[in-house]
């Protein structure tokens, strides 16, 4: 997940709230990522391509007895799968009165459901 601070839009407005409100956010997330089933049930990896394929093998038959050379096996491709990595966005909005009033709760709260809504994605 990347955050990225005010945009330069208001950084003197937000400037003291912004550490509290990223600290929050990143605890959201770290606690989100200890309970996350993810890495149990899906082989998680990363990558820096656009796309990527794996396929399957055929199976491999039942030993055999035999005295004699030692018989091998022959493998055929499976079905292919190919994977188009997406990339997601999605941002919040700070409004200048919840920064003037020092809403700093409600801030963290729409960071927390930021965070939230990116670990159901």
């Amino acid at each position: 997940m990347i955050v990225t601070s005010t945009v330069g839009k208001i950084d003197m407005a937000i400037g003291r709230f912004e550490g509290p409100v990223m600290a929050y956010m990143m605890k959201e997330e770290a606690d989100l990522a200890k309970d996350s089933l993810k890495s149990k049930l899906f082989t998680v990896k990363n990558s820096k391509h656009y796309s990527e394929s794996i396929g399957g093998l055929t199976g491999i038959g039942n030993f055999i007895p035999t005295d004699g050379a030692v018989p091998y096996d022959e493998f055929e491709e499976g079905f292919t799968k190919t994977f188009t990595h997406k990339e997601f966005k999605k941002g919040i909005e700070i409004k200048e009165a919840t920064i003037e009033d020092s809403r700093i709760i409600d801030m963290e709260n729409s960071g927390g459901l930021l965070i939230d809504s990116w670990g159901t994605t």
